[in-house]
């Protein structure tokens, strides 16, 4: 049994033919209410001005707008400024950390000041010739370059292998946090177990990608990461919580599928319906603990294993919009994990 990240969802903001527009707008908060006009201080752009101040480095790549100075991107800046300093005194862990979704998220949430626990299972995939050999290599690779990203930026991160099938892995886990870094106040369940299944007689999906038939092996592959594994991570998560008294805490999922199911991903829909329904329990019942619990249901996301016949079977959907970044669908994690989100729980949040 082996954990992943599968992610291939996603998408918030469609490019605009002005780029400069969509990188501003990509970089924010996913929420997109109208920022305040500030003024002064470093980074901000003061309205009646041209100039930035103080914004470089890594924070003017991913807002060149505001680098560049553009009118009228002051609270862009000072969005920034304000986000990534948002988290500090914060733990994470990430599962799936070491590529996509999970990678992104860890880097936003180290961006922000959270210190995060990045763990991952690296995966040696069978050949498939409906599968990019990149999509394929990302899911054999560590998290330890993520991990030192955040470290590089000032931030605090550790990397670490472990089989969420293993029962025994999210005690390890927090351990782990706590000894390296501090008691865990944020969980985000993005791993998998990923695998495609079908109860149909066919060898391949519609995009030319391997299935296998439904079996006791493909079930507990996924449902030992996507449904046991998540629970027993929320439940190791609200025991410690409660026992130190803590008041403050976010957990955060992603699904997949939907009310018809997942066909030819049946095993992958039914165990992420299962994550659904513990997370929408532990919001309910973890709420006098000061924890929110959410769950994202990103759409598509380029991973790597988006293909042009899955960009064709995009556009030709009326139910499936954007085919996004994993770096848009983290910025919704990092927002529901950050104090701005304490009304948002029991909630499954759809993007498109």
């Amino acid at each position: 049994m082996r954990a992943s990240d599968r992610s291939e969802h996603v998408g918030i903001i469609p490019r605009a033919s002005h780029n400069h527009t969509f990188r501003a707008r990509a970089c924010l908060t996913s929420s997109e209410v109208p920022l305040p006009v500030l003024r002064g201080g470093a980074g901000l752009l003061d309205p009646g001005s041209s100039e930035l101040v103080g914004l470089s480095g890594q924070a003017a790549e991913c807002y060149p707008v505001a680098a560049r100075g553009l009118p009228g991107y002051g609270q862009v800046a000072a969005a920034v400024r304000m986000a990534e300093a948002s988290m500090g005194g914060h733990t994470a862990i990430v599962t799936g950390a070491n590529h996509g979704i999970g990678a992104a998220t860890a880097l936003a949430l180290g961006r922000r000041g959270c210190a995060v626990l990045c763990t991952f299972l690296r995966i040696d995939d069978a050949a498939d010739p409906g599968t990019p050999q990149a999509y394929r290599d990302r899911r054999g690779q560590d998290a330890g370059l993520v991990a030192a990203q955040i470290r590089a930026a000032g931030g605090r991160a550790i990397a670490v292998e472990a089989d969420l099938s293993d029962p025994a892995s999210p005690v390890r886990l927090f351990d782990a946090a706590e000894a390296e870094l501090d008691p865990v106040d944020i969980v985000v369940n993005n791993a998998t177990g990923w695998v495609a299944d079908t109860f149909a007689p066919a060898a391949a999906d519609r995009l030319g990608r391997a299935l296998q038939p439904v079996s006791a092996a493909t079930w507990r592959q996924q449902f030992a990461v996507d449904a046991l594994a998540a629970a027993l991570l929320i439940a190791e998560f609200a025991r410690r919580h409660v026992t130190r008294g803590a008041d403050w805490g976010r957990i955060i999922g992603l699904t997949s599928g939907g009310e018809m199911g997942f066909p030819e991903e049946v095993s992958y829909g039914a165990a992420k319906a299962a994550q659904v329904n513990y997370t929408m329990s532990a919001a309910i019942e973890l709420a006098p603990y000061g924890i929110t619990a959410n769950m994202v249901h990103p759409p598509v996301t380029d991973t790597g294993r988006v293909t042009a016949k899955v960009h064709e079977a995009v556009a030709a959907s009326p139910a499936l919009i954007h085919v996004a970044e994993p770096a848009d669908v983290a910025e919704v994690i990092a927002y529901l994990a950050s104090d701005a989100a304490a009304l948002i729980t029991a909630n499954v949040i759809t993007l498109r």
